[in-house]
């Protein structure tokens, strides 16, 4: 099977799963948005991006780096390599959880009352500082490194619904309860993955240790880890910003959004789990100019689809808000906006950052999570004292668009891609036209709200798909990828959006 058709049927496989576990995380945000008072919904999702920030440094890119590292391992018929690896990973992670998590524990009464302001936080964090000593969080990376797609897939599908079940269960949706319920799954979807992966390890046998593999994953891991700690801080300094300057009531907003804007991650989200293990195999093994020609295809599909999904949570903000969370978070509106835009690029960044780190290349996508958090922490400092979950939207869509120059500016420098500024630009320019096309025709309409969505969200869609027909954005290159790994009908669809 070759590459291309190997990143598009994993990532198609990862896609539905991803839609099902992403449309079940979101109908589980709706239900806990619809239960608990806006504060108490701010102060969980504040309290789940606090231990985040944790959960990244015990993890110090030892997941990263085995997914990195077990395909290598695997060609090379080194097994033995794999099961170090894996402990020496394990005793890191659990000497670093036990050390933090006994730490929160012991200072839980102060950092409820000085960080959180709020007396209902201290049970919370004794009860997340009890899972960061007790989870092994680089067990779901196992699954990618192994190239497990289905399972790694469906892992978060059936943490929501070991959530879901332990909530009903409990009878009332509280924010205890919701919290309980979120350790009980957290623990139970743990003991599932090891039973997974040690069956996998004995199915592979011993085979040969490389020299110095141990160490190797523990040297490119660390440079994952000061790269996933800036990350951390591009995605989540607005939620700790809102929690410390401003209210919990307006962290239950920005979550709101943030989590609905992140649905557009989805598409991205998809390709990256089949992406790493593939690219750095085909590094390995020195197909350059194929992975140049399959990176330049990735870049030109994901602005695509990705732009157009933006458009309709830019053109509806108030309809998406009130539709699934309901009218007491119709404030979130405006930041949706900002975030919906804002995710066309991160798309990118999640792509770029996790194919730098797949050819060996973690030292670059590390400098520049750095730079970008950096400016985004010092953006909240400024602008979320003053306004609020409209300040923090700006300061992470300014984060994502910087990521993304900074991001293709070293990608090209390591693996010669052309930079397709004439269909970016397109694609760009022909999403906010859509926008516009959206918003005139609305104001022409007086009929049912989802009527008006409707019809709005079909001629955008007939106009997007004109205008691609009209200029062919895909490119001989592009249709040889295609042919190879899409059915024939799709491919001749294709073709019509070809030069």
């Amino acid at each position: 099977m070759g590459y291309a058709n190997r990143i598009i049927k994993g990532a198609s496989i990862a896609f539905v799963l991803s839609v099902l576990g992403t449309g079940m995380g979101y109908l589980l945000r709706i239900f806990i948005a619809r239960s608990l008072p806006v504060d108490d919904f701010g102060l969980f999702y504040s309290m789940l991006t606090f231990f985040s920030l944790f959960f990244v440094i015990k993890d110090f890119g030892l997941g990263s780096a085995l997914v990195k590292y077990i395909p290598e391992f695997m060609v090379k018929g080194a097994h033995a390599s794999i099961g170090r690896a894996i402990k020496s990973s394990f005793l890191i992670q659990l000497s670093i959880g036990a050390v933090i998590g006994l730490t929160t524990f012991m200072l839980s009464d102060y950092i409820a009352l000085s960080f959180f302001h709020s007396e209902k936080a201290s049970f919370l964090i004794k009860l997340f500082s009890v899972e960061l000593v007790l989870a092994i969080s680089f067990l779901k990376m196992l699954l990618q490194g192994f190239q497990k797609i289905v399972a790694f897939s469906l892992i978060e599908a059936i943490r929501i619904a070991i959530i879901f079940s332990f909530i009903l269960a409990a009878g009332d949706a509280t924010l205890i309860s919701v919290a309980v319920s979120y350790f009980a799954a957290s623990m139970a979807i743990q003991v599932m993955m090891a039973l997974y992966v040690a069956k996998h390890m004995r199915s592979l046998g011993n085979g040969k240790a490389l020299p110095g593999s141990e160490k190797n994953v523990i040297i490119f891991g660390s440079f994952v880890f000061l790269g996933s700690i800036s990350t951390f801080f591009i995605g989540s300094a607005d939620t700790m910003m809102l929690t410390y300057f401003r209210s919990l009531y307006e962290v239950g907003l920005y979550q709101a959004a943030v989590s609905t804007s992140q649905m557009l991650l989805v598409f991205a989200g998809s390709l990256s789990v089949i992406l790493f293990p593939v690219v750095s195999e085909m590094w390995a093994k020195g197909n350059r100019k194929e992975l140049t020609t399959h990176v330049e295809f990735m870049i030109k599909s994901v602005f695509l689809f990705v732009a157009f999904a933006a458009v309709i949570f830019i053109a509806f903000p108030e309809i998406i808000m009130d539709l699934f969370l309901s009218r007491k978070y119709i404030d979130s509106a405006f930041p949706l906006q900002l975030l919906s835009f804002g995710m066309i690029f991160f798309s990118m960044n999640v792509l770029f950052s996790v194919i730098l780190n797949a050819i060996g290349q973690p030292k670059k996508s590390t400098f520049t999570v750095i730079m970008v958090s950096a400016f985004n922490v010092a953006a909240n400092i400024i602008l979320v004292p003053v306004f609020g979950i409209a300040g923090a939207a700006v300061s992470a869509l300014s984060s994502y668009v910087i990521g993304f120059l900074i991001f293709y500016l070293h990608l090209r420098k390591e693996i010669k891609i052309s930079a397709p500024a004439r269909d970016i630009s397109i694609i760009l320019s022909n999403s906010l036209a859509s926008v516009a096309i959206i918003y005139f025709v609305k104001q022409s309409l007086s009929m049912n709200i989802l009527a008006e969505a409707a019809i709005c969200a079909s001629l955008a869609g007939l106009f997007y798909a004109g205008i691609f027909l009209k200029v062919k954005i895909f490119t001989k290159s592009d249709m040889v990828i295609i042919r190879s790994s899409f059915p024939g009908k799709l491919a001749a669809v294709a073709e019509r959006f070809s030069s």
